[in-house]
């Protein structure tokens, strides 16, 4: 578990943000002596929680099983093929993020759960003190993806996407809770 309070100093204000319960809290805009005001910060320097296209394609999309179960790709996962992120380049971008913001959204073009190197990014984002989120179809969900899920991210969630392979996928997850 780690607390952190990080201070915006151009806009005046401080949040703490609780890796293990997602708990985020922050203070009005502060005075020059430090005294909350209780105007409400517009805006902040850097964003609290930012989303990070690892996938560049779709595997649940190419076998036409989105289109089948009625849901359609605002990726266009069905005609686009590109690379997946590279851990270099996701490595880069949590660094950059450290201390900065709380959350990262994985998504982009598929399910994150099926990186190639999703464990890796997983262990990236918790050594950035960045906590993971996603959301699958669950297509290619396993028990051993759902147990790292429970390991390293804040929250996961399955579209329904009326198929044996969603509820399977919500059935690994219940049975980590």
């Amino acid at each position: 578990m780690m607390r952190y309070v990080i201070e915006d100093t151009k806009y005046c204000f401080k949040y703490a943000f609780d890796t293990e319960t997602g708990a985020y809290v922050r203070t009005g805009i502060l005075d020059d002596k430090g005294r909350d005001t209780g105007k409400d910060p517009f805006q902040a320097s850097f964003p609290h929680l930012i989303d990070v296209g690892i996938m560049g394609h779709c595997i649940h999309g190419k076998t036409g099983l989105c289109a089948k179960a009625g849901v359609g790709c605002y990726q266009s996962g069905l005609w686009k093929e590109e690379p997946n992120m590279t851990v270099e380049d996701f490595r880069w971008i949590a660094e950059q993020c450290k201390g900065k913001t709380n959350q990262f959204a994985l998504g982009g073009r598929g399910d994150p759960d099926q990186h190639e190197q999703f464990v890796e990014i997983l262990q990236i984002c918790r050594e950035n003190q960045l906590v993971p989120n996603f959301t699958t179809s669950g297509y290619g969900m396993t028990p051993e993806i759902a147990a790292l899920c429970k390991q390293y991210c804040g929250a996961v969630a399955v579209s329904w996407y009326r198929s044996s392979y969603t509820l399977r996928a919500i059935q690994q997850f219940w049975m980590q809770a």
